[in-house]
């Protein structure tokens, strides 16, 4: 289990301070453990886009199917509650 501590915020959210993700390191779903989840991006390292995922019913604990992901480092975009937070992913 992974709680984020000096990822940066956009705002100043309790929520988003209190997003965790699992299983860290993954390798088919990633769970991203918060409330009112809008949208997650997944960027490699070399900052392309590889998943999109927007939630038109505001999700809490979706999980991302991470599967079609090479093993390697990511960079998640999460937008909840309007704040959004950017965390490390590592996929096995």
């Amino acid at each position: 289990v992974f709680t984020p501590g000096s990822e940066s915020v956009d705002g100043d959210h309790a929520l988003m301070r209190a997003l965790t993700l699992y299983p860290i390191p993954c390798s088919t779903t990633l769970t991203i453990h918060s409330a009112n989840i809008e949208h997650i991006k997944v960027f490699d390292l070399l900052g392309i886009l590889r998943i999109d995922q927007e939630y038109r019913e505001h999700a809490t604990d979706p999980e991302l199917d991470v599967s079609g992901l090479a093993p390697g480092v990511y960079s998640l975009e999460v937008t909840a509650s309007g704040a959004t937070r950017f965390i490390r992913m590592i996929k096995n």
